[in-house]
């Protein structure tokens, strides 16, 4: 069974939880996940408001605890910690900044865009405009209901205007299908980039043949 990376609401710390498990909670409106039994107790007892000192997970300062379930000891504790440590459900994923980093340093002489509504006025994840070449990198929830029913046909619909509006543009558009890719790490995703090069090496090599 397929699994994803999900962070503990309690200890902030990510764990993989079963797709099935993840939507049965859903259906239950139960939207607290933990990574630990101790976690859950912990947490029941942190809402409870047994005991009045708790620790920022962080800056480590001691901070007493009002009426809301605080982890931090402020927002702004609570910004930096969730900007650094998120992995999953994010505008851009580690891979897609990845890519870009990766993809520019090596086609350095050619424009591309990246997350740009330039062309079609919806968003393309990696673009290249003078050969009209475009890639989506699609991750589990453009194939499976992770974030509810609803959002699910909304993310489909979204995919097949895309498609689309490249034809319409002549774009050629690839999906690159990373939705067995539970975590970011470099040498797992490095299969993902040579397939993105090989097909934009045999883009340009066309284009140049064109050209002769």
């Amino acid at each position: 069974m397929t699994n994803i990376e999900i962070e503990c609401c309690y200890c902030k710390k990510l764990f993989m939880k079963s797709i099935g498990m993840y939507n049965l909670c859903i259906k239950r409106n139960q939207t607290n996940h933990y990574c630990s039994p101790r976690c859950k107790h912990d947490h029941a007892k942190l809402k409870s408001g047994r005991g009045s000192l708790f620790i920022c997970k962080e800056c480590g300062n001691t901070f007493t605890k009002n009426d809301t379930i605080q982890i931090f000891c402020g927002k702004r504790c609570a910004a930096i910690f969730n900007s650094r440590n998120k992995k999953y459900g994010t505008r851009r994923s580690k891979i897609e900044v990845w890519l870009e980093t990766k993809l520019s340093n090596k086609y350095i002489n050619h424009k591309i865009l990246f997350n740009s509504k330039e062309k079609i006025k919806s968003e393309l994840d990696i673009y290249f405009p003078n050969i009209n070449l475009a890639f989506e990198i699609n991750g589990i929830h453009h194939y499976k209901s992770i974030f509810g029913e609803r959002k699910f046909i909304s993310i489909q619909n979204n995919d097949i205007k895309k498609k689309e509006a490249c034809l319409k543009h002549n774009i050629d558009l690839h999906i690159i299908d990373i939705s067995k890719l539970n975590y970011f790490k470099e040498n797992k995703v490095i299969e993902y980039f040579d397939k993105i090069c090989n097909i934009i090496d045999s883009k340009l090599a066309g284009a140049s043949n064109d050209l002769a």
